[in-house]
């Protein structure tokens, strides 16, 4: 082969070499992400059963509680502490 055949084959390699090599880093950051995006998703969801949980146990106290409705009727205005 002639030296112009061997650089062009040469510089054709190198460019296929850091296409796939970009590939496999695009490839490899896209798995990071959907890592990050699951872990997200699962504390979201322990998150969210947890505030389902401390509804579920105030609207139980609520329902069971004879005076907090009169309490919450008389007592409209909240008095901010700390302040003063």
């Amino acid at each position: 082969m002639n030296m112009k055949r061997m650089s062009f084959l040469f510089i054709f390699v190198l460019i296929l070499l850091l296409l796939a090599g970009t590939f496999f880093a695009n490839e490899a950051h896209e798995q990071d992400i959907a890592r990050e995006n699951a872990r997200i998703a699962n504390e979201t969801k322990q998150q969210m059963e947890c505030i389902q949980s401390l509804q579920a146990e105030s609207e139980r106290i609520f329902t069971q509680d004879q005076v907090l409705p009169h309490l919450l009727i008389e007592n409209t205005s909240f008095r901010v502490y700390g302040e003063g």
